[in-house]
Parts: C-alpha cells; sequence; structure tokens
C-alpha cells in the first residue's frame, strides 16, 4: 500500500489525470492472487437507490481490488451478484436507509467505500463516526455519507479532525456546500481555494470536481 500522505502535504493541490493515477498503482506481480490485491469493502445502496451500488462495486473491480465486498439491503445485494457475480454480498437489512452499518465486516479490508445510493440518515451519520475513530485502512466517504455527516454538522464533522485512518471526501459542489455550510456561489467562485481550506482544517484528503478550462 502507498504512503499516506503526511499532514503537510495533505492540503496541497493536484489535478488528477489519468498520469497521476497510474502512478498511484502498485506493481501487479505474475504470481499473485485475488488475495494479494486487496479487499475492498463496500457500504453502499438501498432499495431506493440500487444502481448506486453497482456501479460502486463494478468500478471497484475494474479499478484492480482482488476482492470486493457489498453490505447491502437484499434488493441491493442480489441485483448486484446478478451483474457481477464475483462480488461478496452480505444482505444486512431490510432497508439500508437508516440502518447501522455492519463495521465488524470492514475488519479485513485494506480500502472501504461508504455512501453511495445509501440514503442520508443520523443512523449513517453516527455508523461513519464510529467507523473514524477506530484505527484502520483508508475510508472513502462519498454522496450520502457526506449528506449524513452534513446532517450534524454541530458535532459529527469534528470528528474529521481526530479520523483514526485516512480519510477521502469526494463531493460535488451541492454536497460540499451542505457539509461545508458554504453557499455554492462562493464555492464555485473558487473551487480549489476552498477544497484546501476545507481539507487543511479537517486533516482529509478531499477530491472535488474542478470547473473545466
Amino acid at each position: 500500500m502507498k504512503k499516506q500522505p503526511t499532514q503537510e502535504n495533505i492540503a496541497s493541490p493536484r489535478l488528477l489525470d489519468a498520469t497521476f493515477a497510474a502512478s498511484l498503482l502498485p506493481d501487479r506481480p505474475d504470481d499473485g492472487n485475488k488475495g494479494t490485491f486487496g479487499r475492498a469493502m463496500l457500504f453502499c445502496g438501498s432499495e431506493s437507490y440500487r444502481g448506486a451500488a453497482c456501479l460502486a462495486a463494478e468500478g471497484a473491480l475494474a479499478g484492480g481490488a482482488g476482492l470486493v465486498e457489498l453490505a447491502s439491503c437484499e434488493a441491493v445485494v442480489s441485483l448486484v451478484l446478478s451483474r457481477a457475480p464475483s462480488v461478496i454480498g452480505t444482505a444486512y437489512a431490510p432497508s439500508g436507509i437508516g440502518a447501522y452499518l455492519p463495521l465488524h465486516l470492514a475488519k479485513k479490508a485494506t480500502a472501504i467505500l461508504v455512501g453511495c445510493g445509501s440514503g442520508a440518515s443520523e443512523r449513517l451519520a453516527l455508523s461513519v463516526f464510529e467507523l473514524l475513530k477506530t484505527p484502520g485502512c483508508p475510508v472513502v466517504l462519498d454522496a450520502d455519507a457526506l449528506n449524513s455527516l452534513a446532517l450534524m454538522r454541530g458535532g459529527l464533522l469534528d470528528t474529521l479532525k481526530g479520523a483514526a485512518r485516512p480519510v477521502v471526501l469526494t463531493p460535488h459542489p451541492l454536497e460540499f456546500s451542505r457539509l461545508s455550510g458554504l453557499s455554492l456561489d462562493e464555492i464555485n467562485a473558487d473551487r480549489v481555494g476552498v477544497a484546501q481550506k476545507f481539507a487543511k482544517e479537517y486533516g482529509v484528503t478531499l477530491v472535488p470536481r474542478a470547473r473545466a478550462p
């Protein structure tokens, strides 16, 4: 696994292009197997948003994860397995919305993704809090993981500062507005600048969508 960013360089902005992305990928030994190439744990999807979990799982496989595990409601797990049978599926609740995450499943993970199509809720925010205070592999918070934190900006957002594991946030402008309290006009006026300031304040890696030149 690549060395994690230090606190000194974590807020240094740079363009994410194909060349930079390729530089982050480790060499894949010829004698490797699925266990060699990491285990991605996905807490994604709900009965209302099933496709998001499909895209996340297929993206993890395409990105080279050796093992991909999805924890979601039964309807989502069934759909994902019909499209990608190599995914490990665990159904844990009648609906992903409003349920606590089964975080014990994350113990073997080498990377974790939370929030794609999950539905925003305080319970999801509390699950994210529990995940962040536990040392371990990097976690990517996307979509409704961010919206859930935004519901509780007065408290849980500050847990990002003391996270016991590396945290990556991937908001679009509206999600970042909910999370930061800034207006869309303020964000769009200087996307790189506000992202850099937020990343430095909360000690996270923030991946905003920059404006096209």
